[in-house]
């Protein structure tokens, strides 16, 4: 099965990446992410299915069907980003790849949670433009930083052109 539901009611395909263990972003040192994935839909539409269901209780089950049968691809656009994101801890640091689809279109590769569990929300690919503006205008909250040749190693692109879904 491609694709696993989660207790929230998200559905997430499984992907598996073979990177170095930590990498040096912008001066922060990160470490791989325990599970990556790529989320086919998160909480807040499963939230939405949900009350749909009381109404059709096979609904989510036959999403579930559907999306485990459906084509997924996980090519790499190879664009990085820094995202960097204030929370109750400090500040929370993840380096994201933009895939070709599904939207909102990434893997969270590496986070600086020293366990590797925690990655930084995008539920819509405007979550990720709207941090990008902040970031480029030095704004408060979530923002991204596009990472250019200069800062992604060949090492890491060679990383994005191996992921592959998960059996």
């Amino acid at each position: 099965m491609i694709t696993k539901p989660r207790p929230s009611g998200t559905l997430l395909i499984p992907i598996t990446v073979d990177g170095p263990a930590t990498v040096q972003v912008s001066g922060a040192s990160l470490v791989a992410k325990c599970e990556h994935h790529v989320t086919v839909f998160g909480s807040a539409i499963a939230r939405r299915i949900e009350a749909a269901s009381l109404a059709d209780p096979a609904l989510a089950s036959r999403l579930a069907g559907l999306a485990a049968r459906f084509a997924w691809n996980v090519a790499s656009e190879d664009l990085f980003f820094h995202l960097r994101e204030p929370d109750g801890d400090g500040v929370l640091e993840t380096l994201i790849v933009r895939l070709a689809s599904p939207p909102p279109a990434h893997v969270t590769l590496y986070t600086s949670d020293p366990a590797g569990h925690r990655g930084i929300g995008l539920d819509r690919e405007a979550d990720l433009e709207d941090a990008i503006k902040r970031g480029r205008g030095g704004g408060i909250g979530l923002c991204a930083y596009a990472l250019g040749d200069d800062g992604v190693s060949p090492e890491l692109y060679a990383v994005c052109r191996r992921m592959r879904i998960s059996e």
